[in-house]
């Protein structure tokens, strides 16, 4: 089963549902992104999802899998589509709210591989000076081989190792 929460509009009861849900009554690849979202808003605008397809507008924003990375990294945050007016929220992940779900699924990265001009094979990593950075190219690919642009993920950077001091160095 499935955990929700609901809303009323027009005496009808429609299911809510926070990110992680979304992911589970959708199944993977088929939480549209807000991209998918606004081009529905763009193509049904001013309230017409609700006036010609009788979807709830009034009661919640629409989940979508876009992450909000503008905000913190402790939190996790993503937006979400206002269908009858095309505002964009910003909201917690476990905000419950309305959701669809794509009828043909977004290919699914699978494989993900960081590569930097700074890495070194012999030494097994990059190297960079204080307060210098590493540029990295991130590509992913879905199960087939194929590129998959904008797949949804949070990377980190970890804690870096500096040099042993050596006896008689300040």
């Amino acid at each position: 089963g499935i955990t929700h929460g609901s809303n009323t509009e027009n005496n009808e009861t429609w299911g809510s549902v926070n990110f992680e849900v979304a992911k589970d009554a959708c199944g993977a690849g088929f939480v549209p992104s807000l991209a998918d979202l606004q081009s529905l808003y763009d193509t049904w605008p001013g309230g017409a999802m609700n006036t010609q397809q009788g979807w709830p507008l009034d009661g919640k924003n629409y989940q979508d899998s876009t992450a909000d990375l503008s905000r913190t990294s402790e939190n996790r945050y993503v937006k979400s589509i206002n269908l009858r007016d095309g505002g964009i929220g910003s909201l917690l992940w476990d905000e419950k709210l309305y959701f669809v779900c794509l009828q043909n699924a977004h290919p699914v990265a699978t494989q993900i591989t960081l590569t930097s001009p700074q890495y070194n094979d012999s030494d097994g990593f990059a190297k960079a000076k204080v307060g210098e950075t590493i540029p990295v190219t991130i590509t992913t690919l879905d199960a087939q081989g194929q590129p998959v642009a904008d797949p949804p993920g949070i990377f980190t950077r970890g804690e870096s190792s500096g040099r042993p001091r050596r006896a008689g160095s300040r």
